[in-house]
């Protein structure tokens, strides 16, 4: 199905235009986000003015939640970048240094995944007795105690305390990397565990691939960016062949507006490694197809007047291809403009 297109400005270059597909990036996001903001503390077995699970993982094992024995002390975590996370989602069309902290902010989740990480939620580490047993209407402890990951509301817990919750089992292991707390859904679900969600890694992932993949088309209306362009051997030869068709002439000019005209819906299409650097002069990502200029007469000649000073095939005088004499720009298109 052919996606619906939208033009919005550059995020940060005036005069250029960028028409893209209607991505739809950041609902993922907020599906993601109403989904953690609906299970309340005690949903998670932890303490109810811990607040929602978005706000807990927010607040990734800071100062608020972390427990007195953790080793990680607040300063690192998701809560660091999950609210620049949240904006840049929710632009029409990122930009490529935005692109960029999208990426950052997977390779963090990526240290948290490691088995030896003190960030990974999975192994957040709590200890218990290797078994109980109720003698008399009291919880006995048997054996020695052991080290369990993930969550501490487990069969034990409940029996000690008198909770009336415990953990679903799968959110607790006493093997490392096989418990799937809340956290760990939260950031890592796939989705089939028991709180359905698809956990934000894989939604950030997506919003990357979607933006490299977009088709993306540029329009340039600021005559001040042409520089940024004016070298590129592909737009010389563009430019070039504009230059060699009679239509654009009258006997003793050429026509600025008419090529004004033309420029306007003639795109200059952009292929192989000129895409690569198109995206790095003006900070987007995506597969840049086309780019449009939308000029008055007056740019229009500025335009072939900065290419023939820095693109070896823009001729510096224009011929007439049929009466073979040199001729001027029409200024009177330029006096008008």
């Amino acid at each position: 199905m052919v996606k619906k297109k939208q033009t919005i400005d550059h995020p940060t270059l005036p005069g250029v235009k960028i028409t893209v597909e209607d991505l739809r990036i950041s609902q993922p996001f907020l599906n993601w986000k109403n989904k953690c903001e609906s299970l309340s503390g005690d949903d998670i077995g932890t303490k109810e003015e811990s607040g929602s699970l978005y706000e807990q993982i927010t607040q990734h094992v800071n100062d608020m939640v972390r427990r007195r024995e953790s080793k990680n002390d607040g300063t690192d975590g998701a809560f660091i970048l999950l609210n620049d996370i949240s904006d840049i989602l929710q632009e029409p069309y990122p930009a490529s240094k935005e692109v960029k902290e999208l990426r950052r902010f997977i390779e963090k989740l990526d240290e948290f995944r490691v088995a030896d990480s003190t960030l990974n939620p999975r192994n957040t580490l709590f200890r218990e007795h290797e078994d109980y047993a109720k003698v008399r209407g009291k919880v006995v402890p048997r054996g020695k105690k052991v080290e369990i990951y993930g969550h501490y509301r487990t069969p034990q817990f409940k029996a000690k305390t008198g909770a009336e919750w415990s953990a679903p089992s799968s959110w607790a292991s006493r093997e490392k990397n096989r418990a799937t707390p809340p956290y760990y859904q939260a950031l890592f679900g796939t989705g089939t565990e028991g709180l359905g969600i698809t956990g934000l890694y894989y939604i950030i992932e997506q919003a990357i691939e979607d933006i490299e993949e977009a088709e993306v088309d540029l329009t340039i209306t600021n005559i001040g960016l042409i520089n940024k362009l004016t070298k590129l051997s592909t737009l010389g030869s563009y430019l070039n062949n504009i230059l060699k068709n009679p239509e654009f002439y009258t006997e003793d000019s050429l026509d600025s507006a008419k090529i004004a005209r033309h420029l306007k819906v003639t795109p200059f299409e952009v292929t192989g490694k000129v895409g690569d650097e198109v995206e790095r002069i003006f900070g987007i990502e995506g597969e840049i197809n086309e780019i449009f200029f939308d000029l008055s007469p007056k740019n229009v000649r500025e335009l072939f007047s900065r290419a023939a000073s820095r693109n070896p095939k823009v001729p510096e005088n224009f011929v007439n291809p049929k009466t073979k004499k040199e001729v001027v720009m029409k200024w009177d298109d330029v006096l008008r403009a």
